[in-house]
């Protein structure tokens, strides 16, 4: 079911490349970007992309890429556990596959200096929030950056290769829970199913408002 899946999607994606848009379709794309959350993924990564210098082409290319991963996205709920898993990591890499294709060499250069640059930020704001909410020692709150440091390193590694990071999110919090006192390990796994709420309100809120 994966490749027939996978094979549709793939075609459909390489055609938006290539495919521009109306204006008007153009400007509802615009408007539904700017409908979600600031900090959910795909919101992010238009942040990124709109400090490029993009030409007004590359924008429709950019713009077709995401309303067909849109339709495309909505078609995994078709599927279920490790092929729903395996079809959004496909997804994922061609994704990247054909932003690369539209960006000149230079501009993707600068895509991955600015990837890594807000991969810091959040990386340090989350030690900060750690800090604050769990009372972390120096030594404590350096580690913890040091092992979110280095799964940011094997996530990626993983997503080029198109492998799962599952296991990579249980590892790292294996890791910073072995930093942890018996008390902030339970305040830790309060902060963790409290995002998980948050995260699970914010899909079915997106998905009502469709």
């Amino acid at each position: 079911m994966f490749s027939r899946f996978l094979l549709p999607t793939l075609l459909s994606l390489g055609m938006a490349a290539t495919i521009p848009l109306s204006s008007a379709s153009a400007q509802r794309g615009g408007e539904r970007v700017e409908e979600g959350r600031r900090g959910h993924p795909h919101h992010r990564r238009g942040r990124l992309m709109r400090q490029l210098d993009l030409s007004d082409n590359q924008k429709a290319q950019l713009r077709a890429i995401r309303e067909s991963l849109r339709s495309q996205r909505a078609d995994l709920r078709t599927l279920s556990g490790e092929e729903r898993r395996a079809a959004a990591r496909a997804l994922r890499s061609e994704r990247r596959r054909l932003v690369d294709e539209v960006l000149t060499p230079a501009q993707r250069s600068e895509l991955r200096e600015l990837r890594a640059a807000a991969g810091e930020s959040r990386r340090a704001r989350r030690v900060e929030h750690m800090t604050r909410e769990l009372s972390l020692s120096d030594a404590q709150a350096l580690r913890v950056r040091a092992i979110l440091d280095e799964a940011a390193t094997a996530r990626r590694a993983a997503i080029e290769d198109g492998r799962s990071p599952r296991a990579l999110r249980e590892r790292t919090k294996a890791a910073i829970e072995a930093v942890l006192t018996p008390d902030q390990q339970t305040r830790f796994e309060a902060m963790r199913a409290e995002r998980r709420e948050h995260r699970a309100h914010r899909r079915g809120g997106r998905r009502g408002g469709r």
